[in-house]
């Protein structure tokens, strides 16, 4: 199993502040009341919290840290503590009040504070500090207000935690303060600094030159008692400054509930690249989560509100460009602690990561600089050119596993994953103006960047795909977005296919800021075959039962294209055992591209997928990570393809890590399946090139069965070339199916008689005469017999009126088999000449070795030819300087022939072989 990597941990930084600490989450740095004005309260009463076994937990610590992404210092306690039902009032003369609650948890390291109702209205504060008053927290006013109400608030060391809320007499009565959870910390939540790993490299180190930038953008995120993950802050195509934090999924197991009172903390790093703890107050907390799905493991969250200025916050740069870039680096808090960075210069590959589905994952072989740990996950990936094109997933690196591999879910797979609704995709968020942006640069913003009041927005088109099965009625579902702050009621559609009238449709509702809503269209006929293109255009908006301007236009209108054609669907029908998000399937087409997938099922669901596919071959493949198939051991799930209702392709369930089916879509099935094996003939030669091709009716997968030791030259679907070297009848099979019908079809191939022949050769007398000849004789093979001499244009078995040469012959026989031959014509007169006088000469040529003394006039060696009486090589041998001795010559008793070339001339003799 994949150990996810290290989440982040997190330290609450304290500032110095002459005898007291001021811990600050977007605070405003104010002194409690009651530290500034007398007080009638002399003494609080404390809520002490119940007894934790800490003992105990540790014991799970030790067995859970090494395996968990999350860092655990606290333990949470539930508990109603409110305005009304907890604490002390105190009246002030000006008929203000201030409110105070004691909480004290024993032995506790820290306590930190989590709202499900947290409301203060205009001119109040809430300070929270401990029994010593030398760690404040706050003040937390009206701007810390969340509009889904929740809150936290971070730690105070000790054992007690004091909250002080201070209500202006105008205001009496409105504020809401309703703790939840109380999180007793059991270990000590400073520990993370200093604690990665000792490979990791502090951000602000030579390495981390030129990426003074993107560091910005990086957040360490806390919640609970648990430290969580880094995160990074991303731009949008408006570059409107929105806060959007990109993380991942994994790291919110409770989604909405964990995001809304995490903290995120900016500028966590060491000022210099020796450790040191650099205090910072630079905290947001809460956040909503606009978009999150499990295939890349994405979150992407928006902060409850902007960082301020002086948190010199960078909105990062990103790119959905599928480019495996060969140097990237990873900006993240391991271990919770200060900022580090860490390197990879090579190549990235795709990977599916630790889920089923493909693609979704950019892979990290092993880092050479730094590494990640328990606690990083979320961090950025960025590429060469400084643009985020990933977040970190899980993996095995670390310190201690230096080599190890690193995977991060790809933006680009992010950014529609496979036309996932609104709320499991992040294109509508970072391109809002649906401007087809892949890259996007980085920047630096100013508080209060400009927002639309009414901005409404398509943000796509659902429940259409680009190749539809039919006749059929089109419904395609609107996805609408408000990008504006005022709440619309109402917005008027027009829809046009092609050329026809548009048709108007209304819809109704309420929307405010980031709000989205799915909704369905009139079904529209479609009947012809052919290409179609939808436009979808808003056309007016309603609010407050008046017509306003949309202030931005350019996102009002959506295009889709789309063909139909009279083709059946593949009908896909699953039951999901209890490890449903074990199971994935494709449909392959024969190119090996992936048409359609699909994942991330519920247990033991039942689900139906019609896919329309053109007219052709496929592959559907079911797949399970856990290696156990859907079938029987954790319930009785199972696949059944179809294709209408009378076509049963196939069904299956019991496999191990993947099964497939091999069919084929036809769009009329009007008669039974049949196959051809087609060759130009039924007798082939020796050594021939055999073409087969097959032939269907219909489109069909083929597979060919090649006789025992024969392997094709080459095979594919529909052809294939073979080549038999020995005489005989070969039989051969080719296998048809279209995933319903399966035919057989034999062929016999013949291998005809090889050509043999014998030849006599009258040699050429002497050097002046031109009487020599050749006569061939076919004893073997299917006459007739043609014959193409290299020398002239006879097609004779006799040539005649010859001089001493070599000369070629090749012989065709009835089937066109055909056979080359070579032979040489020598002088039967033999002289004595000066390269013999010259010193080469047969010193012996008796049992069955043959020695040739070679002492001619040249140091380089020389080549001997011998061929038998009738002109025929026998061989060749290598003549080096001196005496050269030969043995086991393919020789037997007789009159042989031998010729040496030196320097233009020639040795001719003659020597009788006693050889064996």
């Amino acid at each position: 199993m994949i150990n996810l990597i290290r989440i982040l941990s997190f330290v609450l930084i304290l500032i110095s502040c002459s005898h007291l600490t001021v811990l600050a989450q977007l605070s405003h740095g104010t002194l409690p009341y009651s530290f500034q004005q007398k007080s009638s309260m002399t003494s609080l009463e404390r809520v002490i919290m119940p007894a934790i076994d800490v003992v105990q937990l540790k014991k799970e610590d030790a067995l859970m840290d090494d395996k968990e992404d999350f860092y655990r210092f606290g333990a949470e306690i539930p508990v109603d503590l409110s305005l009304n039902n907890a604490g002390q009032w105190e009246e002030l003369p000006d008929g203000s009040a201030i409110w105070r609650l004691k909480i004290y948890a024993k032995e506790a390291l820290s306590i930190n504070l989590v709202y499900d109702d947290f409301y203060l209205p205009p001119k109040s504060k809430l300070h929270l500090y401990n029994e010593a008053q030398t760690e404040v927290l706050g003040a937390f006013t009206n701007a810390n207000n969340k509009t889904y109400g929740r809150f936290a608030t971070g730690m105070i060391t000790g054992e007690t935690t004091i909250l002080e809320y201070f209500e202006p007499a105008t205001v009496r009565g409105e504020g809401r303060i309703q703790v939840s959870t109380v999180v007793h910390g059991y270990r000590d939540f400073r520990r993370d600094y200093g604690d990665s790993g000792p490979c990791n490299i502090n951000v602000n180190c030579a390495i981390g030159e030129g990426w003074e930038d993107q560091k910005q953008a990086v957040v360490l995120i806390y919640a609970r008692g648990k430290r969580h993950c880094s995160g990074a802050l991303v731009n949008n195509g408006r570059g409107d400054c929105t806060p959007y934090i990109l993380s991942a999924k994994h790291c919110f197991p409770q989604g909405q509930q964990d995001v809304e009172t995490a903290i995120f903390i900016f500028n966590y790093e060491s000022p210099g690249c020796e450790s040191q703890e650099k205090p910072t107050d630079q905290s947001i907390t809460g956040a909503e989560i606009l978009a999150i799905d499990t295939p890349s493991d994405f979150t992407l969250l928006e902060l409850s509100q902007s960082p301020p200025t002086d948190y010199n916050a960078f909105y990062a740069g990103w790119s959905i460009k599928e480019e495996a870039t060969d140097t990237v680096v990873c900006i993240h808090h391991p271990q919770g602690d200060i900022k580090k960075i860490s390197v990879n210069y090579d190549l990235l590959t795709s990977d599916e990561g630790p889920t089923p589905k493909r693609n979704t994952h950019w892979r990290i072989s092993e880092w050479e600089l730094g590494t990640t740990e328990r606690v990083s996950s979320g961090s950025p990936l960025f590429n060469t050119n400084k643009h985020i094109i990933g977040q970190l997933h899980g993996g095995e690196a670390s310190c201690d596993e230096i080599t190890e591999y690193d995977v991060f879910g790809k933006l680009a797979f992010s950014w529609n994953n496979d036309g996932a609704p609104i709320n499991q995709r992040i294109r509508n968020f970072l391109d809002p103006n649906n401007q087809g942006i892949e890259q996007l640069e980085g920047q630096y913003c100013e508080d209060n960047q400009t927002v639309f009041a009414v901005d409404m927005s398509i943000a796509g088109l659902v429940n259409i795909n680009p190749l539809e099965c039919g006749p059929t009625n089109i419904a395609p579902q609107i996805e609408l977005m408000n990008y504006g702050t005022d709440t619309i009621e109402s917005v008027t559609f027009s829809i046009q296919i092609n050329e026809e009238s548009p048709i108007e449709q209304v819809w109704n509702g309420k929307l405010g800021y980031k709000d989205y809503e799915t909704f369905g269209t009139l079904p529209i006929p479609i009947e012809e075959e052919g290409n179609y293109v939808l436009n979808v255009e808003i056309k007016s908006i309603t609010q407050n039962n008046a017509t306003v301007e949309d202030a931005f236009t350019a996102n009002n209108l959506a295009v889709y294209s789309f063909e139909l054609i009279h083709n059946q669907p593949l009908s896909v029908d699953l039951i999901t055992d209890q490890y449903a998000k074990e199971t994935a399937y494709e449909v392959v087409n024969q190119a090996g591209q992936v048409l359609y997938e699909n994942s991330g099922f519920a247990n033991r669901d039942t689900i139906r997928d019609d896919i329309c596919l053109e007219e052709g071959c496929y592959v559907f493949k079911i797949y399970d990570s856990g290696a156990d198939g859907i079938c029987c051991i954790f319930g009785e799930g199972n696949y059944a393809l179809s294709i209408g209702a009378e076509r049963k392709i196939g069904e299956g369930g019991t496999f191990t890590d993947q099964d497939s089916i091999l069919f084929c879509i036809q769009r009329e099935y009007t008669e039974d399946l049949t196959a051809n094996i087609v060759i130009d003939n039924s007798t082939f030669c020796p050594d021939e090139i055999i073409n087969l091709q097959a032939t269907t009716n219909q489109y069909a997968w083929v597979e060919w069965m090649f006789p025992d030791g024969i392997e094709p030259i080459e095979s594919n679907q529909t052809s294939a070339n073979i080549q038999i070297n020995e005489v005989g009848q070969y039989e051969l099979k080719l296998i048809a199916s279209n995933g319903f019908d399966t035919v057989e079809v034999n062929k016999t191939l013949n291998i005809d008689q090889n050509i043999e022949f014998e030849i006599d050769l009258q040699s050429v007398s002497d050097d002046e005469s031109s009487d020599g000849s050749i006569q061939i004789n076919v004893s073997e093979g299917n006459p007739p017999y043609s014959y193409q001499w290299e020398h002239t244009n006879l097609d004779t078995a006799f040539v005649a009126d010859l001089d001493a040469g070599t000369y070629s012959v090749t012989i065709t026989d009835a089937f066109n088999c055909s056979v080359d031959s070579t032979f040489t014509l020598v002088y039967t007169s033999i002289s004595t000449n000066d390269l013999k006088n010259g010193g080469i000469h047969i010193e012996q040529m008796t049992n069955g070795e043959l020695i040739i003394n070679h002492q001619a006039p040249t140091s380089e060696m020389l080549t001997a030819t011998i061929f038998d009486i009738n002109g025929r090589m026998m061989t060749t041998l290598n003549l080096y300087k001196g005496r050269n001795r030969f043995t086991n010559l393919p020789l037997t008793n007789g009159v042989y022939i031998i010729q040496v070339w030196m320097n233009e001339q020639i040795w001719t003799d003659k020597f009788v072989g006693e050889m064996r």
